[in-house]
């Protein structure tokens, strides 16, 4: 999926501080894979391809149900 369809699940389920930029402000289209790297650190030690980086940035849905499952949501 695109990040900005996974920009709606992850505001759906309250990770607002994903949107946030380095003051504090909220940016609606400011996820990245770079941010979700850095969040989500430990979940993503062991899978590579996850993640997309570039133009097109992608995420697998099945990292976005394992964020779900691992915070208890």
């Amino acid at each position: 999926m695109s990040m900005q369809e996974a920009s709606k699940l992850f505001k759906a389920f309250k990770f607002d501080d994903l949107f946030l930029d380095n003051s504090g402000h909220d940016e609606s289209n400011l996820l990245t894979a770079k941010k979700l790297k850095t969040e989500f650190k430990f979940l993503l030690q062991d899978k590579r391809g996850e993640l997309l980086e570039g133009d097109d940035e992608m995420i697998r849905f099945d990292f976005v149900r394992e964020v779900f499952l691992e915070r208890g949501l």
